[in-house]
């Protein structure tokens, strides 16, 4: 239910502050969970590891066992999300950098602490999700750079290295 929070916050503060690039952030949520998915199901076909309620002492109840035995430990969904979509929304508005590290630190200790995963499942969902959505920002931005040069469009454009495209109240400073 946390995506939903997070998706309805972000999407809402583009539309309603950034709306120059509010596409941009639904491409780039778009792809990035695509992509990130993708990686994830080529490695369950390499890697699967029990989660650590099969083996370990724990509180889970039986049902809660059945219904998760059969998918993969390696990596954490929940906290390769929680990274892919927390770096897009840095990307976009870089003020949330702390609180979305914060955020995304406690879904991931949340994920060890009800037994769903080992440190190291959490650890590697992290650094998909984060590396997924700085070549999601990264192929955004260097779309935009085609597209506005294939119809001649004079504003937008790159800002820095951590925003995917530059708003029209930037470009007037130049």
């Amino acid at each position: 239910s946390f995506f939903y929070f997070l998706f309805a916050f972000f999407l809402i503060y583009m539309f309603i502050f950034k709306r120059s690039v509010f596409l941009w952030s639904i491409f780039c949520l778009i792809i990035g969970t695509f992509v990130a998915g993708f990686i994830t199901s080529v490695d369950w076909h390499f890697v699967f590891r029990e989660r650590p309620f099969v083996s370990l002492p724990n509180t889970v109840d039986d049902i809660g066992k059945n219904a998760w035995k059969d998918w993969s430990s390696f990596p954490s969904g929940h906290t390769r999300e929680t990274a892919l979509y927390t770096t897009i929304m840095t990307g976009f508005i870089p003020q949330l950098k702390i609180p979305a590290l914060i955020f995304t630190f406690f879904i991931g200790y949340s994920r060890v602490y009800m037994g769903a995963h080992f440190p190291t499942d959490v650890i590697a969902g992290a650094i998909i999700g984060y590396l997924t959505g700085k070549f999601t920002l990264r192929l955004a931005r260097e779309l935009q750079i085609i597209f506005n040069k294939i119809f001649k469009i004079k504003e937008g454009g790159i800002k820095d290295d951590s925003v995917p495209v530059q708003e029209k109240s930037d470009l007037k400073k130049d």
